[in-house]
């Protein structure tokens, strides 16, 4: 499982160059693409992006098992960046803090199912 606290560190997860950059363009959307607005939003709402890596559903903490049950009952939506990958994003206080999951196709944790089934193209 991969954590980034910024959009800027998505350039360090274990993609490729063309999934980084769509990847980007979907995170920063809100910002009207701006990377630096998009890094002090996450700052200021506590925003991260978690990436579950195929294989390692088996291994998570019970955090992050509650984390992702919330996600998969509260979901604000459900992006399908490629055949490979989607993008959730789910809201956890007020304040806006929220988290995306970046999660494989081949993902099989309780809800990513249902995920998938509603997940809309990218617009990237």
């Amino acid at each position: 499982m991969h954590i980034i606290q910024s959009p800027a560190d998505t350039f360090c997860l274990p993609l490729s160059p063309s999934q980084q950059l769509q990847l980007v363009n979907e995170l920063t959307e809100c910002t009207d693409s701006s990377l630096t607005a998009a890094t002090t939003l996450w700052e200021e709402t506590q925003t991260q992006l978690l990436y579950l890596l195929p294989g390692e559903e088996n291994n998570l903490s019970e955090e992050l098992s509650i984390y992702l049950n919330h996600l998969t009952c509260n979901a604000e939506y459900v992006i399908q960046l490629n055949d490979a990958l989607f993008l959730a994003l789910t809201i956890l206080s007020d304040s806006g803090q929220g988290f995306y999951l970046l999660f494989p196709a081949s993902a099989t944790f309780s809800g990513a199912a249902e995920l998938i089934a509603m997940a809309e193209p990218s617009g990237y």
